[in-house]
């Protein structure tokens, strides 16, 4: 069965990856010996296509001498047509992760439990994302690649930064007044912390999903509360982008301290939160990595984010990630999710911004799907933040404007 494909280097062909029995593989060398065994006696190591197909008949007696060998004709012909579109056969194995990392396996139709224990490597239940996804620690990489490496479909780094997003510190402390939400719509946020105490914060159904154990500090907050304001009151704070839908209510909940986060743990928080709010169908994650998304897979976070959205009928508005510098050019995790509405930024002129990255994903799945103003030079976005308002930019704060849409 077919478990993997990919472009090559230059992405000219593709790379296809099979999970075959040992009994399959020894009846493929023995068809494949005999058939060349054929080829080098009775048409001198190589056949093209006029040979092949003798439409004149020319070759019909040779043919018929096949019957002499292991292998018949009719075998011998397919044979022939199936290689004529490989170039090579290897084991592929994947780049050598040195951290901790999320590692995604091939399927082999055996429990992820059952054959990581085969291999000397005992795993929590809490560790495992599905059935093909799991998070190891260092030693257990080192095991794993020194006794089963082709196994490793994907494995990737799990400690993620923050995209780094511009943030302007005028902070004002101007009392703004808002009504109190009756029927509006609620849209889910998976974010950083939000403050409660900001003016907009009876719109907002606010869950910590971080330990009491963690240490926070205020610029935890910063992030989530301006991405939730956005939603809440964006046409308020910024009149120039009203968009007619009025106010919406969130649904908060923060994931995520800092610049840095654990990708496998906010995951399965996804996953969790998602189960338990079927209610809501439009969420918007502002959360990216800065390291550029693999040309050839899926990263294991959006991955997990095509299925939530398969199975729950709900949508993810993602926002594209910035550029933390200027030799970072490709999206970052989880912004190749194929099924989410993901989102880059714009200026006030409708240009491409400095900060702005680019797909695709999957070496031919177009992301970003839209663009919308992020807040730049030209004009800012202008958010509530912890200590009132702010002026920001960054793809981050375009994601909200699609949400509400």
């Amino acid at each position: 069965a077919i478990v993997g494909a990919k472009f090559n280097t230059s992405r000219t062909k593709h790379i296809i990856t099979y999970f075959i029995s040992m009994q399959e593989l020894v009846k493929s060398i023995e068809l494949l010996s005999d058939t060349n065994e054929v080829l080098q006696i009775l048409f001198n190591g190589s056949m093209n296509q006029d040979v092949f197909e003798d439409k004149e008949k020319k070759y019909m007696e040779t043919f018929k001498q096949c019957e002499k060998f292991a292998v018949k004709k009719s075998v011998f012909k397919q044979i022939i047509a199936d290689v004529s579109y490989i170039d090579d056969f290897e084991i592929d194995t994947a780049e050598k992760q040195t951290q901790q990392s999320i590692v995604t396996l091939y399927n082999t139709d055996i429990e992820t439990k059952d054959l990581l224990k085969k291999l000397g490597i005992d795993i929590l239940s809490s560790r495992i994302l599905d059935n093909q996804t799991v998070f190891l620690d260092t030693n257990q990489l080192d095991v794993l690649y020194e006794k089963a490496p082709y196994l490793v479909s994907m494995a990737t780094v799990d400690m993620s930064e923050l995209s780094p997003s511009n943030f302007i510190q005028e902070h004002q402390h101007q009392t703004m007044d808002i009504p109190y939400p009756s029927l509006e719509p609620t849209i889910g946020v998976i974010d950083t912390l939000f403050d409660e105490r900001v003016y907009f914060s009876p719109w907002v159904e606010y869950h910590e999903m971080i330990d009491n154990n963690i240490p926070k500090t205020q610029n935890d907050y910063k992030h989530g509360t301006a991405v939730s304001s956005i939603i809440v009151d964006g046409h308020v704070l910024n009149p120039w982008l009203d968009d007619g839908c009025g106010r919406f209510k969130v649904r908060h909940f923060g994931v995520a301290t800092g610049a840095q986060f654990s990708s496998f743990t906010i995951t399965k928080q996804i996953k969790e939160i998602i189960a338990n709010n079927r209610d809501i169908k439009v969420w918007n994650i502002s959360l990216g990595s800065n390291q550029e998304v693999n040309h050839n897979f899926i990263s294991a976070e959006a991955a997990i984010l095509d299925q939530i959205q398969h199975e729950n009928d709900i949508i993810f508005v993602v926002a594209g990630t910035n550029k933390p510098n200027e030799n970072i050019e490709r999206i970052g995790s989880p912004a190749d999710s194929i099924n989410s509405m993901v989102v880059n930024a714009v200026t006030k002129n409708g240009l491409s911004t400095k900060y702005a990255r680019k797909g695709i994903a999957l070496s031919f799945f177009a992301k970003p799907d839209v663009s919308y103003y992020g807040g730049s030079n030209e004009e800012y976005i202008k958010v509530c933040e912890p200590l009132g308002e702010a002026k920001v930019a960054g793809t981050s704060f375009a994601a909200p404007w699609i949400a509400r849409k």
